[in-house]
């Protein structure tokens, strides 16, 4: 597991080139509650170093919103340096 500023991202497995399998990413907000989760398929390895995200599912935590928005209109992209 990696974890970056507010984050923690796991990876359930990497395929030979390179391609993340099982992306699972928990955000905390300033009061360290869990603020939000993503699931994405997979995640390949951009040119510019970060990573794009496919078939993203997003729930937003503690908001009487919709606790399950739309999916993004683009694909997701965590930078590398997350991993």
């Amino acid at each position: 597991m990696a974890e970056r500023k507010n984050s923690i991202i796991n990876v359930r497995g990497m395929l030979p080139d390179h391609t993340l399998l099982g992306i699972k990413i928990w955000a905390r907000n300033d009061k360290n509650e869990l603020a939000e989760a993503v699931e994405a398929d997979s995640a390949v390895l951009n040119s510019d170093g970060s990573w794009q995200l496919k078939n993203i599912r997003r729930s937003i935590m503690g908001t009487d919103k919709s606790k399950h928005p739309p999916p993004p209109k683009k694909l997701g992209r965590l930078p590398s340096d997350a991993t």
